[in-house]
């Protein structure tokens, strides 16, 4: 969109490069990205940049939206639903047949970072697939084990 051409235009080489960081934190589900951030203050999101500080930033650029307080929500999810974190498929089964709802964290991107997020250069970070997927084993909406990865390379 225009708008969004327009906030690009006014992002500065940092700008760019935290909200790359923060899309390394993002799971694909129904159709949009959504960065998981749950606790500002843990250090799988600290050691990559992403602090209380730099997300009030990113809100006050009109990237994200960031609620400390009471976060975010992706509501109406059936009873069984697939999520991806950068291609790695995850199945989540909730409790009830319909009207299910995803704690999604505390960063929600705006319609300008949903447009932005799919060429920001983002890659995921190393062991946040386990740290999601323990979170959500926890909550039980995922079985305890990992998914299948499919047979083991032949060695040679």
């Amino acid at each position: 969109s225009r708008k969004t051409v327009n906030l690009l235009g006014d992002l500065d080489k940092g700008d760019a490069e935290l909200f790359m960081r923060l899309c390394g934190f993002g799971w694909s589900i129904r159709d949009s990205y959504f960065p998981l951030v749950y606790d500002v203050d843990d250090e799988v999101y600290n050691s990559h940049g992403i602090t209380f500080g730099t997300l009030t930033h990113l809100d006050s650029l009109g990237i994200v939206q960031f609620n400390n307080l009471d976060g975010f929500k992706v509501a109406d999810l059936p009873e069984n639903f697939t999520v991806t974190y950068y291609g790695k498929p995850v199945e989540l089964t909730f409790p009830k047949d319909s009207e299910n709802g995803l704690d999604i964290g505390q960063v929600f991107l705006t319609r300008a970072g949903q447009e932005l997020a799919p060429i920001c250069g983002s890659k995921p970070i190393d062991g946040f697939f386990d740290f999601v997927f323990d979170r959500w084993a926890s909550e039980s909406i995922v079985s305890k084990e990992e998914p299948e990865q499919g047979p083991p390379a032949k060695e040679g």
